[in-house]
């Protein structure tokens, strides 16, 4: 912001007694029969969402799911909406119209958005994914068609997939993470010319082991890449020569996120089977600065992002159906029930201009075959057994609720007007007073320095051409020998 703006500026009112509002939810397009045309039938466990993304310009907000297939969700908004949203009696969500699907021939693993895409600027509208025995693939977000690909290849020259990808903080590159190294792409030179950053050193046993699951860049102290890998760790690598900079070692799973925060100040570290959500300083590496605890027991990717407002509030997922807030200047939790589902919160993404936040929620619910199809010891039958259970059995299982859908949430806000602070006005420099700036200057200093001197008047010259003379002198030339003047009671005699 601009010294001297009144722009307004955005505030979340979160603490442990507010709650979000629902404003908008897409539910039929992962449900039965909802998919794209030509996708693959959803699998056992449910077409789950698979995290979300709002775009650099918040106009749409992108997601995957199980089915294999990218969706693209306009945000309705005009002059209306806003009051709308606010309004507590505003009624029930509306759905969100699906305006994209681009469908995958595999699993997808990872998608970013170009970081300058404008909805005013078409070419400028695409993203990337990554999926399962395929390159980068680079698609049109307004006409779903490919635009080009970046592959890589192993040391037998087979096509190997990426498992995470990210963009440069000015959109010129393109990292994306393999098995134990990163390719580095040139985001206008599509195809196989790539430049490699091994995190793992087999001749010294150093570095980091495992699948690059998450990539971070920021642009600040030079330029920071942060990588996490399944091996449980996270390192910095110095964008200027890739030399690895520090690991961090503090999760018990796999590291499945990373993220600045803070202009590149702190680090954001989550993983997988792993409750800890770590706050480590860039400066100082030795241990987190913070640490968070969450609900995170399986192997599925639960994210968490931060306002890009103020800065200081962290919104995370949990497999409890919770949204988590937290404070990042005091390191406290600010609502463990701020937003509250019947399924697993998988994926959050804050809007970058808006108060709103969305949600992608969903998990593979997959029945215990042993509940109802294996016969208890002493001949107890399945019958016997669903009578056990509706008699109310202490290890009756809870019952699974299928929740997969991509929500939008209203938050809790309000705008403060910044003040201009006025400009100190500059103390002028005590100047000597001069009678020059108040009156004219002493005539006989200044008419003796630029001017020749008055003659004295003498016994020939009368009183009125004396007067003349002395405002206006003639130019004469100065005698040599002093001459004596009587003295004149009307003129006053000059001094020497």
């Amino acid at each position: 912001m601009n010294e001297g703006s009144t722009a307004p500026a955005l505030n979340f009112d979160v603490d442990g007694a507010s709650v979000a509002r629902e404003v908008y939810r897409a539910e039929r397009d992962f449900a039965e029969g909802g998919q794209a045309a030509g996708s693959r039938p959803p699998p056992r466990g449910g077409n789950c969402v698979k995290g979300c993304r709002w775009a650099p310009d918040g106009t749409c907000l992108l997601c995957c799911s199980e089915d294999n297939v990218s969706r693209v969700f306009n945000l309705p908004y005009d002059s209306s909406c806003y009051a709308k949203w606010t309004n507590p009696a505003g009624g029930a969500a509306e759905q969100l119209q699906c305006a994209l699907q681009v469908r995958h021939a595999e699993c997808v693993y990872d998608y970013a958005w170009y970081p300058f895409m404008s909805s005013s600027n078409p070419s400028s509208c695409c993203f990337l994914t990554t999926s399962r025995d395929h390159p980068l693939q680079m698609w049109d977000a307004y006409t779903g068609k490919l635009r080009c690909s970046y592959t890589a290849h192993s040391q037998v020259d087979e096509l190997t997939h990426a498992f995470s990808v990210a963009f440069s903080p000015d959109g010129n590159t393109i990292y994306a993470g393999y098995r134990q190294h990163v390719r580095v792409f040139a985001a206008a030179r599509p195809g196989r010319e790539t430049r490699t950053i091994s995190t793992y050193t087999r001749k010294k046993l150093t570095g980091q082991t495992g699948i690059v699951s998450s990539l971070d860049v920021t642009s600040e102290y030079g330029g920071v890449v942060a990588v996490g890998t399944y091996g449980h760790t996270a390192s910095l690598f110095a964008e200027q020569d890739y030399s690895r900079v520090c690991v961090l070692r503090q999760h018990t799973g796999g590291v499945t996120q990373v993220r600045f925060v803070e202009g590149g100040r702190f680090l954001l570290t989550g993983a997988r089977k792993d409750g800890q959500l770590c706050v480590w300083d860039v400066r100082q590496t030795t241990a987190p600065v913070h640490i968070w605890q969450r609900a995170v027991t399986t192997n599925q990717h639960i994210t968490f992002d931060v306002s890009k407002t103020d800065g200081h509030f962290v919104f995370s997922g949990s497999q409890d159906g919770n949204v988590l807030v937290y404070n990042l200047e005091d390191g406290s939790c600010v609502s463990k029930s701020f937003i509250h589902l019947s399924d697993t919160v998988n994926g959050v993404s804050l809007h970058p201009s808006l108060p709103l936040i969305g949600t992608a929620s969903g998990q593979r619910h997959i029945p215990d075959p042993s509940i109802r199809h294996i016969e208890r010891l002493g001949g107890a039958t399945a019958m016997d057994e669903d009578a056990d259970m509706e008699e109310g059995d202490e290890n009756e299982p809870a019952a699974l609720v299928c929740c997969n859908m991509l929500q939008v949430w209203m938050l809790p806000h309000h705008y403060t007007v910044a003040q201009p602070q006025p400009q100190p006005q500059p103390q002028p420099q005590p100047q000597p007073l001069t009678q020059t700036q108040t009156q004219p200057q002493p005539q006989p200093l200044t008419q003796t320095q630029t001017q020749p001197q008055p003659q004295p008047l003498t016994q020939t010259q009368q009183q009125p051409q004396s007067q003349e003379s002395q405002s206006q002198p003639p130019p004469q030339p100065q005698s040599q020998e002093p001459q004596e003047t009587p003295p004149q009671p009307s003129q006053p005699t000059l001094l020497a």
